[in-house]
């Protein structure tokens, strides 16, 4: 029911199942977990930010109510996390049907992009960008309704290259490939698309792909 948002974490015995049981955190005014006068249904987003706002509802060409949710920020630097996308990195959204609908199911906003790679380097980083300066994170807004997918809109701050940060270095393996995974806004690259992969002496090796049907979809890797 509120514009601002409210901070739910999911609870510890709901690890490894795909439902999740989630109770207020910190100092939130818990409301029973139902919708005031603003907005008639439960929305959530994750992950979480005191910045976010909502907006709505408006009208799809299909006549489903949408809602925004505005000031969310896509880092551009990400951290990598072991055979998975960075934690905290992947949004999703849900929409319930009404007020007393309280099951969430969350849908992706985002895809991924993952590369394996092989050789015996200790990598430092790796860098994507578009080649045609495609904006990959930043401030963007995040748009869906009651069984509609989310889509991703930015505004006029944002970046066009996405940095994987790899701590003190993930050693590569000369035969088994290691698998380094950025979350990425669903992107068409017009011009291909360009890696540069960083060891921790700083030597670089540049990858690239220039066709143009080189595309980051959502909820794909």
């Amino acid at each position: 029911g509120n514009t601002r948002p409210e901070c739910y974490m999911v609870q510890d015995h709901c690890a490894g199942s795909p439902n999740g049981e989630f109770l207020p955190h910190g100092d939130t005014n818990y409301n029973g977990f139902q919708s005031g006068n603003e907005i008639p249904v439960n929305i959530a987003l994750y992950p979480y930010s005191s910045d976010h706002i909502c907006w709505g509802p408006g009208l799809l060409d299909d006549g489903v109510g949408t809602y925004t949710i505005t000031n969310v920020h896509l880092p551009e630097v990400q951290y990598y996390t072991y055979n998975s996308f960075p934690e905290q990195s992947l949004v999703m959204m849900a929409v319930t049907k009404g007020h007393d609908d309280r099951k969430l199911t969350f849908k992706n906003a985002l895809g991924a992009v993952k590369l394996s790679l092989t050789g015996t380097g200790l990598i430092k980083r790796i860098i994507l960008q578009g080649n045609s300066g495609e904006p990959l994170a930043g401030s963007v807004s995040i748009t869906s309704g009651i069984g509609t997918t989310p889509t991703v809109s930015f505004g006029t701050d944002y970046y066009t290259a996405l940095t994987l940060e790899c701590g003190d270095g993930v050693l590569l393996n000369p035969e088994t490939p290691t698998t380094f995974i950025f979350s990425a806004p669903p992107t068409r690259f017009e011009n291909g698309l360009t890696v540069v992969v960083e060891d921790t002496e700083g030597l670089q090796q540049i990858l690239e792909a220039n066709n143009s049907s080189n595309e980051i979809i959502r909820s794909s890797i």
